[in-house]
């Protein structure tokens, strides 16, 4: 349906002087990270696809790859559009990302509160060039995953040696957004951390032994 309004577009009297934004909705978990449902801070359901056509300015496949929020689009197509820009606005023009993909943007910040029957819980994420943190502060979880080597974030290394000033860091970006915001020492709630900062929920069953069991059919 897309391809087929696009080239319907393209044929027509407004394709040089119109801009098309296309957006979609954000991804929805199949299984990882022990997940069947879109309703979470992680990478796989906080992503949408995002392409911004602008006639005279953009080249066709161009790609930027720095992280940006929804919250960017008024803005941005108030810029392109030479309207002026209202002071209340919480995101950013991507128009120095348009003319150049590699022009670096701040990271971006996403809130979520979850509803489940046994604790309501706030988590806020920051998503950074290379990093994702996120923070519960109800519970005093943390988590961190390098994009760089890990891309699917199964490895959660908030609680590992040598990462507390890339946790400082992302701490500050969510505290300059919300100041209300405190961290406790200790143990998350609900977790266990090991001697090699490898966090696991107390209330998750692992096999030890799969030679136990038996396939029914």
């Amino acid at each position: 349906m897309v391809g087929r309004l696009l080239v319907a577009f393209e044929k027509s009297e407004y394709v040089n002087n119109t801009i098309v934004v296309f957006w979609a909705d954000h991804g929805m978990h199949m299984g990882e990270k022990e997940n069947i449902e879109k309703f979470t801070l992680w990478e796989r359901s906080t992503r949408v696809p995002l392409i911004i056509s602008v006639p005279g300015m953009v080249h066709t496949g161009t790609i930027c790859e720095q992280p940006v929020s929804l919250m960017d689009l008024y803005p941005t197509l108030v810029d392109l559009t030479g309207f002026e820009k209202p002071s209340h606005l919480d995101g950013n023009s991507l128009l120095p990302q348009i003319r150049d993909p590699k022009t670096e943007t701040s990271p971006v910040i996403s809130s979520y509160r979850f509803t489940y029957p046994e604790q309501r819980i706030i988590g806020h994420a920051v998503r950074s060039m290379r990093y994702r943190y996120i923070y519960y502060p109800e519970i005093n979880l943390e988590e961190l995953y390098d994009h760089e080597n890990d891309p699917n974030e199964w490895d959660n290394i908030a609680y590992k040696k040598g990462n507390q000033g890339i946790i400082d860091e992302h701490r500050k970006v969510l505290q300059d957004i919300l100041p209300q915001l405190t961290w406790r020492e200790g143990t998350p709630d609900g977790y266990s951390i090991d001697t090699d900062g490898n966090v696991r929920s107390d209330s998750f069953d692992s096999v030890k032994d799969l030679s136990n069991f038996k396939q029914e059919i």
